[in-house]
């Protein structure tokens, strides 16, 4: 995915980050139901476990969210909802590594197999290390 431009309308975001937005914005007390709606979704897209949505889809899907919780913190309260299994074959290599090191030097290797309009880094400052998170779009 590196070396193509990113077609933000081709379906590269996996449903199961849509699923969890939804929920994320219910439990804020908003309508997370009439957000597809909003992206031009259909409720089916969630039935599909599988499934993914383009870029401007999701795009679309967080603005809406933003406006109808007024919520600045909003993504760090999705950020809360996923754990690594969340994040498919790559979640599941990050908890088979063998070391804390090494699960993060691989989700920063294989992450926009995940995250396509996001670039992570990871540097050792000393006994520290720091991710960096740059938008690649």
């Amino acid at each position: 995915m590196k070396n193509r431009e990113l077609d933000l309308d081709e379906p590269l975001i996996a449903v199961n980050y849509v699923a969890t937005l939804v929920r994320v914005v219910d439990e804020c007390g908003a309508d997370g139901g009439g957000l597809l709606a909003a992206a031009g979704l259909e409720a089916a897209v969630l039935e599909v476990p599988d499934g993914h949505v383009s870029v401007n889809q999701f795009r679309d899907l967080i603005k809406e969210s933003l406006s109808r919780t007024g919520r600045a913190d909003l993504g760090l309260l999705f950020g809360q909802r996923l754990n690594l299994s969340a994040h498919g074959t790559l979640g599941m290599a990050a908890l088979s590594s063998p070391s804390l090191a090494d699960a993060i030097e691989l989700s920063i290797r294989y992450s926009r197999t995940r995250f396509p309009t996001v670039g992570l880094s990871f540097t050792r400052e000393g006994e520290e290390g720091v991710i960096g998170i740059e938008e690649v779009v």
